[in-house]
């Protein structure tokens, strides 16, 4: 079984071999600029997958210093960087893809949304719409339905309504 570093591979690539590894990366020209977009590239003779995130951070607990997050094989990384544990990145048994969404603000490992983003549950999305932030989501207020973006959800006495209560208060106001 093969094993993967899911994370910035700034904390566990050999401080020797990172000026290597970066070349490795820029090999790929302007694409790197493109944030959340896959790249692909080989270096010491292993397949190698990053993103650039935009800047520094964290996504689904992943941390972030060099403004990238990458899928690698461990065979590449520092045996003694891999010892010091850390909760910043993981260990995974599968090379994943890694894509971003909204300006570099969703993370989407294998194409599964991170950190609590979800789809747009509304009738015009039909629940496959747009990807919403944790932060950009809205619920209804009466029976939490949802996540909405605010645009796709009306608005009741100063609090958001979905349709169905909406349907449903108008009804009773008749």
């Amino acid at each position: 079984m093969s094993y993967y570093y899911l994370g910035d591979p700034c904390y566990v690539i050999h401080d020797d071999e990172w000026s290597d590894f970066c070349k490795g990366m820029m090999a790929e020209g302007g694409k790197k600029n493109q944030v959340g977009y896959p790249h692909y590239f080989q270096w010491r003779g292993r397949g190698m997958h990053f993103i650039n995130t935009g800047g520094d951070g964290m996504w689904d607990g992943l941390c972030v210093d060099a403004g990238v997050l990458s899928c690698i094989p461990v065979e590449v990384c520092d045996a003694e960087k891999l010892k010091e544990k850390s909760t910043c990145w993981r260990i995974i048994d599968k090379c994943v893809q890694l894509s971003m969404q909204d300006r570099g603000s969703i993370l989407l490992i294998d194409g599964e949304p991170t950190d609590g983003a979800e789809y747009c549950q509304c009738s015009y999305c039909g629940g496959s719409g747009e990807l919403l932030s944790e932060e950009m989501q809205s619920f209804c207020y009466i029976c939490w339905d949802g996540p909405y973006d605010e645009g796709c959800i009306g608005v009741h006495e100063g609090e958001y309504i979905c349709e169905y209560c909406e349907s449903e208060i108008k009804e009773e106001e008749e």
